[in-house]
């Protein structure tokens, strides 16, 4: 199978994706593993590369209810970090095809599920069908005022629950991930970029998310938590933990960057 990939990378040279699919028994959550690119501006991605990459995730938080960006790790630690049994992330097929490639692919990832559940639930934005201009419902999964997120015996106003995973769900990721990808190419017929706070995927249109993106991909730590449930309430502070003791914490009122001991 690699091989096959890396045919298509190096001598087809039309390889624009790749993502490997996991299950995870520890951590909760759907989210995903990416690698540590430049942070350096390109012709191809003025943000840079590290920026691109991190977009596939955040388009993903936009389309699906139960991915959880809060859990997705770019960092290099997490390339080069040791499995229990002593074995290299380089093993890795995101990791191995990044290297191996002879083209420059930004687009690796590693989708990582939990057997049974996850910690956050995203609201999203309605669908709107670009040729008819109509919106498109929602269908129970999601739609995080069904049953699914507010089973009997839920506290008005607390919001949604985590739900456990059902097939529904995980083939509700699989269908987010698809529209994601429409997304990142600019040819979904059927968005909800285009309701949401962003209104389109440019990083430069949208300041607020700029200085999100433009931050997690500067920063050269060892290990990042997400912490961004504050993101779609733009008077809301938000933070990066960015080791056991500072935190970087984004002012929307100032659009501010700010470190600040924990």
């Amino acid at each position: 199978m690699k091989k096959a990939i890396l045919h298509y990378a190096n001598v087809v040279q039309n390889l624009y994706i790749y993502i490997d699919f996991h299950a995870h028994a520890s951590k909760k959550g759907c989210f995903m593993f990416g690698n540590f690119l430049s942070h350096d501006p390109t012709e191809a991605h003025p943000q840079s590369d590290q920026v691109e990459n991190v977009l596939l995730p955040r388009l993903m938080s936009l389309n699906c209810a139960n991915f959880d960006i809060n859990e997705c790790n770019f960092s290099e630690r997490i390339m080069n970090a040791k499995d229990k049994s002593g074995q290299s992330r380089e093993g890795s097929g995101r990791v191995a095809i990044n290297k191996d490639a002879k083209i420059k692919l930004v687009h690796c990832y590693t989708l990582e599920s939990n057997y049974h559940n996850g910690r956050r639930v995203n609201h999203l934005a309605p669908r709107l069908n670009k040729a008819s201009g109509a919106l498109e419902p929602d269908g129970i999964v999601t739609d995080v005022t069904s049953k699914v997120y507010m089973p009997p015996g839920s506290v008005p106003g607390q919001g949604p629950t985590p739900p456990p995973f059902t097939v529904e769900i995980l083939e509700d990721v699989g269908h987010a991930l698809c529209a994601s990808i429409l997304d990142l190419i600019e040819e979904n017929p059927s968005s909800r970029i285009p309701l949401s706070q962003y209104k389109n995927i440019h990083v430069s249109d949208n300041k607020d998310h700029l200085i999100v993106m433009k931050t997690f991909a500067s920063y050269r730590t060892s290990e990042m938590t997400w912490n961004l449930t504050s993101l779609n309430m733009r008077t809301a502070p938000c933070s990066l933990q960015l080791s056991d003791s500072k935190i970087l914490q984004i002012d929307w009122l100032s659009l501010q960057c700010r470190e600040r001991p924990l």
